[in-house]
């Protein structure tokens, strides 16, 4: 789902006629299939001609219909195809994958912020490249029950650990107390990965 919300703020009065909160100003709000096809009957709108649609992007309703097509920047989108209309302008980074599909045909984990490659909501890159918040959200959660160890073990720990260090480098050489946890986590979790690639060394 997708809800638009403006910038104005609408007054709730309370039981004594004093205003007690203010709630948002919803401009519109549509469900949509995973890549990006309006779902029927699932569209509101306060009017005004909100002209955005599918992870913000310009609608042009003026050739195929309502939200049939939208303008990502670089390419021209059909989300009931799924597909670009265009050739992808990076198509030389990606040998042997179509060029014209979005998010590498996986709008759940990935997306494709304007129509030039796909990018991955889980990885926030640091200073430096690293991979930080989302190597903390999986040493936080998924790792701890195994779903995506495999995916940020040895690359993720080491990019997180050299993080750390320059955050601590950049804070005059004081560890911040989520620094400290995080290492403690790092700790916990490279101890695991040694544990494990012994019993698999003795199979």
């Amino acid at each position: 789902m997708l809800a638009t919300v403006g910038d104005g703020k609408q007054p709730i009065a309370g039981s004594e006629g004093l205003i007690d909160h203010y709630e948002a100003n919803l401009v519109s709000a549509q469900d949509y299939y995973p890549f990006g096809m309006m779902m029927s009957g699932r569209k509101w709108s306060a009017g005004g001609g909100y002209r955005y649609g599918f992870n913000g992007k310009e609608n042009d309703n003026e050739i195929k219909g309502e939200g049939n097509e939208l303008d990502f920047g670089a390419r021209i989108y059909d989300p009931r195809i799924g597909r670009f209309l265009s050739l992808d302008p990076l198509s030389r980074k990606y040998p042997g994958i179509n060029n014209y599909s979005y998010a590498l045909n996986s709008p759940i984990r990935l997306i494709d912020v304007d129509g030039e490659e796909p990018g991955d909501p889980m990885i926030v890159q640091g200073r430096k490249g690293q991979h930080r918040l989302a190597t903390e959200r999986s040493l936080g959660s998924s790792l701890n029950v195994g779903v995506f160890a495999r995916d940020w073990e040895v690359q993720g720990l080491n990019a997180l650990r050299q993080e750390i260090k320059d955050s601590t480098t950049a804070n005059n050489g004081k560890m911040r107390p989520e620094d400290q946890q995080t290492l403690q986590k790092i700790k916990t979790q490279e101890k695991a990965i040694g544990e494990r690639n012994k019993q698999k060394r003795k199979k």
